[in-house]
């Protein structure tokens, strides 16, 4: 993870926003946000995401990490994309993603 902070080291913050996939003109819905940890290029969250799901119908997953500062603003660390069907194919339903910043930045 990239330390965005100058005198110490990122505090992290990862919100969940969700939408149907394959639907079109689907919107993303914000689902939530872990709590901020302090100091942590490694951080491990203890909130969790509930995303309530149709057994029938896939959604698209976007995390993204922001470095929160004191003053309520955010810096975009990095985000990933990924489908729920993805997840829940991969080996005990869990992924290793390597976070992107956006291209237009």
């Amino acid at each position: 993870m990239i330390d965005l902070d100058y005198f110490s080291v990122s505090d992290p913050v990862c919100t969940l926003r969700i939408r149907e996939s394959n639907v079109k003109h689907a919107v993303w819905k914000t689902s939530g946000e872990t709590e901020v940890i302090q100091n942590n290029l490694n951080p491990k969250w203890i909130k969790n995401f509930r995303v309530w799901i149709i057994f029938i119908q896939d959604m698209d997953l976007h995390f993204q990490v922001y470095n929160y500062n004191s003053h309520d603003s955010r810096e975009l660390i990095g985000e990933v994309e990924i489908s729920l069907s993805q997840i829940m194919l991969a080996t005990g339903q869990q992924m290793k993603l390597s976070l992107t910043l956006p291209h237009n930045k």
